[in-house]
């Protein structure tokens, strides 16, 4: 299961959304599921995977990773700062993935709302009926 799907690869509003939506929706499926599944081969160890409901943070830290997955195929210029800030945010992300890996950090879900019993009408209970 991957952590972010083509559309939320990157949040409405962002600066980068013209570099992202210049590659194929297939690209940007195939660097989602790539992401995710870095981020899973570091939960692995000591977390079930995939993670269920993930927070922003683990979300955010899969889209770097996602993110930099795409500009590779395309080519990293060291001189454009945009290209200089996706390897920094990579960078700090697998350094937060092996501390996760380590136990020094543990990734958290969003609490999953959806009430454990069925909610519905009430119960009455009353005496016998009365044959109105």
């Amino acid at each position: 299961m991957a952590y972010l799907t083509p559309e939320t690869l990157v949040p409405p509003g962002h600066s980068s959304r013209s570099f992202i939506e210049s590659f194929t929706p297939e690209e940007r499926l195939r660097a989602c599921e790539e992401a995710s599944a870095t981020a899973d081969s570091y939960f692995a160890g000591r977390h079930g995977v995939p993670l269920p409901n993930p927070s922003g943070e683990t979300r955010r830290r899969v889209r770097h990773v996602a993110i930099y997955e795409l500009l590779c195929g395309r080519g990293i210029n060291p001189e454009n700062a945009g290209h200089q800030l996706i390897v920094q945010n990579y960078q700090d992300s697998i350094r937060w993935f092996e501390a996760c890996a380590k136990g020094l950090v543990t990734p958290t879900h969003e609490p999953d709302a959806t009430p454990d019993e069925e909610e519905g009408a009430p119960f009455v209970c009353s005496d016998e009926p009365r044959g109105w």
